[in-house]
């Protein structure tokens, strides 16, 4: 994009005046047919239903932005990002790279609950990758997960794993949680 076009990625159709409608149009098919050239093809197919390019980049950005799994990996880079047997400018050019994917996944907001969303979001991870490795298959149940749990609800499983273990190891006991 960068040539002026960024309007159509972040302005809805219905707010565009009726007399710019016709042009407004066409520059937006035009760049939508760009967009769907460069998406995984995994999820093309759901992507492709939306006709503008504000509900495509509305609906690519939730996707992208909600993939777990993806925003895990990239917080364990930076967690765990120490200089490797490489040059430095590799290295430099490495952390420039995962600060940029954190920041796609994890855009600035302007609102108090869209931040309060993403600071858990961001602990719940932290949580996850500072697990025993006992508990990896719930991390990895977590992970796996189609929609994203709360730090709260991950909390509260955690909890209740662990008294569960630790209740099992006094005697037999059905887990409360």
């Amino acid at each position: 994009m960068g040539q002026g076009y960024e309007d159509h990625l972040v302005t809805p159709e219905d707010v565009i005046a009726d007399v710019d409608k016709a042009q407004w149009k066409k520059i937006d098919a035009q760049l939508c047919s760009v967009l769907w050239q460069f998406v995984d093809p995994k999820i093309f197919h759901h992507l492709r239903a939306y006709k503008t390019c504000f509900k495509f980049w509305t609906q690519a950005k939730g996707l992208y932005t909600n993939d777990i799994q993806r925003f895990y990996k990239v917080v364990s880079g930076i967690v765990h990002v120490r200089q490797q047997d490489m040059d430095l400018s590799t290295d430099i050019g490495r952390i420039a790279s995962l600060k940029e994917e954190f920041l796609t996944l994890m855009p600035f907001t302007n609102g108090a609950e869209a931040q309060q969303i993403q600071t858990d979001k961001f602990f719940m991870v932290l949580t996850l990758i500072g697990l025993r490795r006992d508990l990896e298959s719930v991390r990895d149940q977590i992970l796996a997960s189609p929609s994203v749990p709360s730090l709260d609800d991950v909390f509260a499983r955690l909890l209740c794993l662990s008294s569960t273990q630790t209740l099992s190891t006094d005697g037999p006991s059905v887990p409360s949680c």
